[in-house]
């Protein structure tokens, strides 16, 4: 019998553990269809916990013996998923301009640096020092695609909450009369989720221009956030007082953005945005 399995790390051509698919038949290079995210410490781990970007590797046909000495590698046991460290799914990967079914190997037990690509030949060059910023992200930051649009060189992302301020939509929009950004409120009560992101220090200064610090519409503050490491200090912007207003509303576009921090918040995120929208 027949399967494909799409590989992305050290079995791709080259790589360690590409002699296991020496007599298998590569399809073709491509990408994953949905969005997952890439750990790497020496070797990759893909993991469906965010939806950072697509995936980089190659689909090959193997055989029913070859899939076996897969599962081998990855310590998969398909008569037990729950004990494996590394599970196996049928997922999509766009090959050229067609889309094919292929297993892929998950890791949800690794934690490592994020290969903000999705292609391991980047993750070399992935690096984390003593200096690097947390940061803390509640509006439409917690979109990574945003982040990475913005050329913040993120390695770590996780979920947070921020105690003693609520969310509100009341920021004045950059010449957008009657639209809101989103702002975070001083609340004895109240509690804001949202995303941390760590990037290296030398990328503040992309962070303070995209939020117009220089031009008095926010203001970067020193926090303290709860994960699920502890407590982390981490900077956030908050409104500046003369840029706040009443009445405002954001575009669905903006929250869509903020949205997509609903991978790592879910339905917590999705209610919170309701509500401050209202």
């Amino acid at each position: 019998m027949k399967h494909l399995v799409f590989v992305y790390g050290t079995l791709r051509e080259n790589k360690a553990n590409s002699g296991l698919l020496s007599t298998s038949i590569h399809i073709g290079s491509g990408r994953t269809k949905d969005q997952y995210v890439m750990y790497s410490r020496s070797i990759p781990f893909v993991s469906k916990s965010q939806k950072v970007s697509s995936i980089v590797g190659d689909v090959y046909e193997v055989t029913s013996n070859t899939l076996v000495s897969l599962d081998h590698l990855e310590s998969y046991n398909p008569s037990s998923p729950a004990s494996s460290w590394y599970s196996r799914s049928l997922i999509d990967v766009e090959v050229g301009s067609e889309t094919v079914t292929a297993f892929c190997y998950f890791n949800e037990k690794e934690q490592a640096p994020i290969v903000l690509s999705g292609d391991f030949k980047h993750a070399e060059s992935v690096r984390e020092q003593a200096d690097d910023v947390w940061y803390f992200a509640y509006g439409s930051n917690m979109n990574p695609a945003r982040m990475i649009e913005r050329n913040m060189n993120f390695t770590r992302r996780m979920s947070g909450t921020l105690k003693g301020y609520h969310l509100a939509f009341n920021k004045i929009a950059y010449n957008k009369p009657g639209v809101a950004f989103a702002n975070i409120m001083p609340s004895d009560e109240g509690v804001v989720n949202g995303i941390m992101y760590r990037f290296p220090f030398r990328d503040l200064p992309n962070l303070d221009l995209k939020e117009g610090v220089s031009l008095g519409h926010y203001f970067r503050k020193e926090v303290q956030i709860l994960t699920s490491n502890g407590m982390q200090g981490a900077v956030c912007y908050i409104a500046c007082d003369d840029k706040v207003a009443d009445g405002l509303a954001p575009e669905a576009e903006y929250v869509n953005h903020i949205l997509c921090g609903c991978d790592l918040l879910g339905i917590t995120l999705s209610d919170a945005v309701s509500k401050a929208a209202l």
